[in-house]
């Protein structure tokens, strides 16, 4: 009988082994398989939801840059991150969805042979489009870039996140930008405060910015 803990436990294992080549480790402990780079480390995130007897795998992949992490995470208390999480958090990521331009964030299995088929598919997704995406944004530079675009698109549900803005201040200030000073404006203006948040999220932001400026 399949449960969510075995199914959960059998992908991050077969994955991490197809791809051990690639230098992933599945590191149990943390929950994540993990490959380190000379600016922080990929990760591989799997998680399952159990609607028995269907289950749905969500996937996704996510970059960390050290650089970024470690500035921002100096202003986030535990309102906005757990503080055993910080050394986890990661700069830029892509969904199932994302790489596999499908319409669901998920794949939806019924029993053992769909179940393998599922980690088949992940495994040869990664190889194709997975890797790929990892290796471009390892340039913190093109990191910015996308970042930068994201937060200026009207409407956009990311500026509900002060981490987001964050990210891309420190970004912007790290890679020399010349938005930087136009931008530390812009954001302010942009962020779309919450419920309980509202002060402690513009706090932040306006540390972060005091920070940045007398880097």
């Amino acid at each position: 009988m399949m449960s969510k803990a075995i199914i959960r436990e059998k992908i991050r294992i077969q994955i991490a082994d197809g791809l051990e080549k690639e230098g992933f480790k599945y590191v149990k402990s943390n929950e994540r398989i993990i490959r380190q780079h000379k600016s922080g480390f990929d990760v591989i995130y799997i998680t399952v939801i159990d609607y028995y007897p269907i289950f749905q795998i969500e996937f996704g992949i996510s970059i960390r840059l050290d650089a970024v992490e470690e500035i921002v995470n100096q202003f986030l208390d535990e309102n906005f991150v757990n503080p055993k999480g910080k050394r986890y958090t990661t700069t830029i990521g892509a969904s199932y969805r994302m790489l596999s331009n499908t319409q669901h964030n998920y794949i939806e299995i019924k029993n053992e042979d769909e179940l393998n088929d599922a980690i088949c598919q992940l495994i040869t997704l990664i190889g194709t489009k997975g890797l790929s995406f990892l290796e471009k944004y390892h340039d913190i530079n093109l990191v910015n870039e996308v970042n930068k675009k994201q937060l200026l698109i009207p409407n956009n549900y990311v500026c509900y996140i002060p981490q987001n803005i964050m990210q891309s201040l420190a970004l912007l200030k790290l890679c020399n930008d010349l938005d930087f000073d136009a931008l530390k404006l812009k954001y302010k203006e942009l962020y779309m405060t919450w419920e309980g948040h509202d002060d402690k999220g513009k706090k932040a932001i306006d540390d972060l910015i005091t920070y940045l400026e007398n880097m």
